[in-house]
């Protein structure tokens, strides 16, 4: 089974000090050999810039994967200007990580598969049990075409992860860590095999900020949503109750959920860019015969959603460790307090089991579907976990 570690540190200046901190947190003995470890780092972009992150994955003999993020939570301590990392071993399990080479909007697809291939081969046999994505936010190339790519990859193995995200208005700044180095256009991706049973919990929006009134999309061409029940896109939102104005100032507040009609949950989706015409581009594929409503969010729907999860997790599962990934906009979302939700849940898991949160510039999650099956998703707006249980 999975076991976890976990160590932080809020010292992005003084190189020396900060990794003998993770490290005396850390206790490296209890980790085992190298070969049967992984680590999962996860930080504001400053830890890279001062070479924290390098001096520190210098010093772990195990690969170690992550992204820059907006804030992150381990152990008790929680906020933006956090290095966070994990460390998943055990004696019955195997790990094997690789790195993409440079991704561009004209090569996508093969950086993601030969990575992916990379990493199948450090297995003992092709059959992980869990791969976890960390994936670059590229203005150039979307969400959705990068979580297609892997998801290809993966064909029924469960993924999880996010694109990395900044403190920056735009994202830029975000980059994707492996082993110490940093680049905005990478993947890594980390294969589990054996002994792994990970468990998937994600919310959106409570039930009272669902949007009631449903509308079927009648034209689209992958993410870009045309027309629904004949009407733009963007006439439809108008036709719901959101006026058009505050669509067009703030388009990344508006949560647009899509039900595929296949037996699994609506998906929540952000709306990346509004044509001249009232189209919407949004985070997924948005097929002819999809559903669509349009959503809300506030501070109080954010928090009570993601205290929901949280007792959910514990309620339902005996945790070894867990991984939480939530959306970037419900921080920004939070407003002055947007570390909310990190410290929600330093304070709702406590000692209850080892646990790493950072935010997602894009959630990537599986959702049950009928039958109990599951199928990998790309998410906006979403709380994700993905739980180690016993």
């Amino acid at each position: 089974m999975i076991n976890m570690l976990t160590a932080h540190t809020s010292e992005m200046d003084f190189v020396d000090d900060a990794v003998s901190e993770v490290l005396q947190q850390l206790n490296l003995e209890e980790a085992g050999p190298p070969e049967r470890a992984v680590g999962i780092l996860t930080c504001h972009a400053e830890f890279v810039q001062t070479g924290v992150v390098k001096a520190l994955c210098e010093r772990l003999p195990f690969p170690v994967a992550g992204c820059t993020t907006l804030g992150s939570a381990t152990g008790g301590a929680a906020g933006h200007n956090l290095l966070a990392i994990s460390v998943l071993t055990g004696d019955d399990v195997e790990f094997s990580a690789a790195l993409s080479e440079p991704i561009s909007p004209g090569n996508i697809g093969p950086p993601i598969r030969d990575a992916y291939s990379r990493a199948l081969t450090g297995l003992s046999a092709p059959s992980p049990a869990l791969a976890i994505a960390f994936a670059p936010f590229m203005n150039d190339v979307d969400g959705m075409s990068l979580f297609s790519r892997i998801d290809r990859c993966c064909g029924d193995t469960p993924l999880y992860g996010t694109l990395s995200c900044s403190g920056n208005p735009d994202l830029s700044g975000s980059l994707t860590i492996w082993n110490g180095e940093a680049a905005p256009d990478v993947m890594a991706i980390l294969l589990i095999r054996g002994n792994v049973q990970p468990r998937f919990f994600l919310t959106a929006l409570s039930d009272d900020r669902m949007g009631k009134k449903k509308g079927t999309v009648t034209d689209a061409d992958g993410p870009l949503i045309k027309a629904v029940d004949g009407v733009s896109a963007l006439d439809f939102i108008e036709l719901c109750g959101v006026a058009k104005e505050s669509v067009i100032r703030a388009p990344t507040s508006i949560p647009v959920m899509l039900d595929y009609q296949d037996g699994a949950a609506p998906l929540a989706c952000g709306i990346y860019d509004i044509t001249p015409e009232g189209f919407l581009r949004i985070g997924a594929n948005a097929p002819p015969g999809a559903r669509v409503s349009i959503g809300t969010q506030d501070t109080s729907g954010i928090l009570s959603t993601a205290e929901s999860i949280l007792r959910q997790i514990l309620r339902e599962t005996k945790p070894r460790g867990i991984l939480m990934l939530p959306c970037l906009s419900r921080s920004l979302l939070l407003g002055s307090n947007s570390e909310g939700e990190l410290r929600l849940a330093a304070k709702e898991l406590g000692g209850a089991a080892p646990y790493h949160i950072a935010y997602s510039g894009g959630e990537i999650c599986p959702v049950s579907a009928e039958g109990g099956s599951a199928r990998n998703r790309f998410h906006n707006f979403t709380f994700t976990a993905c739980v180690f249980d016993s």
